[in-house]
């Protein structure tokens, strides 16, 4: 079975440059990888970023994936969703595939609608939420969670999935032996135009607010001391009655 697993980077740092795998990318990755090892096959792992996101590829390739491409565009937050999907339709549709797995949502934007998207416009059927992945003769077996308990269904293959998690399978990482055969793995670099059609919706890049707090530290106090610098630090904030 050829699986495309599809990565966005996301941003792990201060720095423009700090980029990892988001976290249902990685149950995404690591369920491509688990249905390899199980029925054969090979795992693709495409990822859309900016050049300074290539350790992100490579970091699926030491997780085990079998060749990776990254596809780069300098300005990601140009992309929405449906500017996303006909990038990626160019490029995987003319790729040998039987199965495309993506998180259910990226950990920055968090839209969940590139798989949706991708598949309509790759005329593919898809599954949303799902949490376990079996084959079954040609077909696979899919668990997805929905309110309240679990909805399982048989899909034909070639088809599109947005993991939601992999409550049953092991998250792969790099591990020594697989940075050092990542090496050896065919890595395809593809520099995108900026004219991208159909982005309706432009992006900033994600910012935390910076913390700020008010506490104070009681050391080295009585129990009653500390109950008594309690009660006045509450009192002066008016806290309490």
């Amino acid at each position: 079975m050829n699986i495309i697993s599809l990565i966005k980077p996301t941003p792990s740092g201060p720095a423009a440059s700090e980029w990892t795998i988001g976290s249902l990318d990685l149950y995404a990755l690591s369920h491509a990888l688990d249905l390899r090892d199980r029925v054969g096959g090979s795992v693709h792992a495409i990822v859309v970023g900016p050049a300074s996101s290539a350790p992100v590829a490579q970091r699926a390739l030491a997780s085990g994936a079998d060749e990776g491409t990254l596809l780069v565009f300098e300005q990601p937050e140009l992309l929405d969703a449906a500017a996303l999907s006909v990038l990626l339709k160019e490029h995987v549709s003319g790729m040998d595939h039987d199965l495309i797995l993506s998180g259910q949502t990226s950990d920055d934007l968090e839209t969940g609608l590139l798989g949706p998207m991708l598949a309509e416009q790759l005329g593919l059927p898809h599954v949303s939420t799902v949490t376990r992945i079996d084959s079954d003769d040609g077909q696979l077996r899919i668990e997805r969670d929905v309110v309240g308990g679990k909805h399982v269904l048989q899909v034909t293959l070639p088809a599109l999935l947005a993991v939601l998690s992999g409550r049953e399978i092991s998250l792969r990482f790099p591990t020594p032996r697989g940075m050092i055969a990542a090496r050896k793995k065919p890595m395809h670099t593809i520099h995108i135009d900026t004219g991208i059609p159909g982005s309706g919706v432009s992006w900033t890049h994600p910012t935390v607010p910076e913390r700020s707090g008010d506490g104070e530290l009681l050391r080295d106090l009585s129990a009653g001391d500390a109950a008594v610098a309690i009660a006045s630090w509450l009192r002066q904030r008016g806290l309490t009655g």
